[in-house]
């Protein structure tokens, strides 16, 4: 496949955008991928809309720059994709006792509400269940002490939805004192792993479950292949912006390539070709309704092993790869 590629740097500006969009070969565009900072998706939405050309958004999250507009891509899934994926995987823990541990910020607050919903949706779906208690815990005005009484002699579903470490730190230090009376699966956010307090030994005791929209098997062929390709190339390692640039252009020019401009319209979650699966990121595009754009639903269930490593939960044997690396 050959490809005419034009590089165009914004600076963050959007009068920068606006002369790059105004630039006559952009009419002859097949895909624009970018701009990456949120101030100027808009104007760059709004642009591929009426001239009818497909964008990507490579980073932002939010589904309001899909709303209306067919041609957008969401290649990052957003928080209400991966609680949306949390909550079809937790459907399975009906019969469990559900905890939720949080701080009463506006933010944890939002998403337990999704959290409900989801769970709501997904256990009437998956199970018939009419009705599935869960519990709640406001750890900020009833303290951590008061976590014990929630827990149960069976198993224990514990959901953390906080990206703070002091916070998170703090819930996964009071669930390890009790780890040897109760059996707890706590379910957290993908960045616990990162935070230099988070004591990695008691995620693992704890079952530490993550729901992260990137994951990077260092042991695949493919992943090999693509690091030594890079350091032969760009005298430096791959970091996770070079993995996800190479998992949408390939995605996306391979759907070029067999369906066209309008691939669009022939995009679907059960054609093999072309594979959801890159490097990093899985793609699984839907609609919110049928004047929406597409918004990226493809997240990774890891967790903590033996080993103190990251590892996929869920891993699909039969996953085709179409990956070629060269350079030039």
């Amino acid at each position: 496949m050959n490809i005419s590629l034009y590089v165009y740097d914004t600076k963050a500006d959007t009068y920068e955008l606006r002369k790059i969009l105004d630039k006559p070969n952009m009419l002859e565009m097949d895909l624009v991928i970018g701009p990456v900072y949120n101030e100027l998706v808009d104007i760059a939405a709004r642009w591929a809309q009426r001239n009818r050309i497909n964008m990507v958004m490579p980073v932002s999250q939010s589904d309001q720059y899909l709303m209306n507009n067919r041609y957008v891509f969401q290649a990052n899934p957003s928080v209400e994709a991966r609680v949306e994926k949390a909550a079809m995987y937790l459907a399975r823990y009906w019969d469990k006792n559900i905890v939720i541990l949080h701080n009463n910020t506006d933010v944890e607050k939002n998403l337990i509400e999704i959290y409900k919903n989801k769970l709501a949706g997904s256990f009437d779906y998956s199970t018939g269940i009419e009705q599935v208690v869960i519990k709640e815990i406001n750890c900020k005005l009833r303290g951590l002490d008061k976590i014990e009484s929630a827990l149960s002699q069976g198993e224990n579903i514990v959901i953390v939805p906080s990206s703070d470490e002091a916070f998170a730190s703090e819930i996964v230090n009071k669930l390890y004192s009790y780890a040897d009376k109760y059996k707890i699966h706590v379910f957290g956010m993908s960045n616990w792993v990162n935070f230099q307090n988070m004591e990695l030994q008691y995620l693992q005791k704890l079952n530490g479950t993550f729901f992260t929209t990137g994951y990077i098997n260092y042991s695949n062929k493919h992943v090999a292949n693509f690091v030594a390709s890079y350091r032969t190339k760009f005298k430096a390692e791959p970091d996770e912006f070079a993995y996800q640039g190479f998992d949408i252009m390939y995605y996306f020019c391979s759907a070029l390539k067999r369906y066209g401009p309008n691939f669009k319209d022939c995009l679907s979650p059960t054609d093999i070709y072309p594979s959801k699966y890159g490097l990093r990121t899985t793609f699984e595009f839907d609609n919110i309704d049928r004047y929406s754009g597409f918004r990226n639903k493809g997240v990774f269930i890891v967790r903590i092993n033996e080993n103190f490593e990251t590892v996929p939960v869920e891993v699909d044997q039969n996953v085709n790869y179409f990956f070629k690396f060269e350079w030039n």
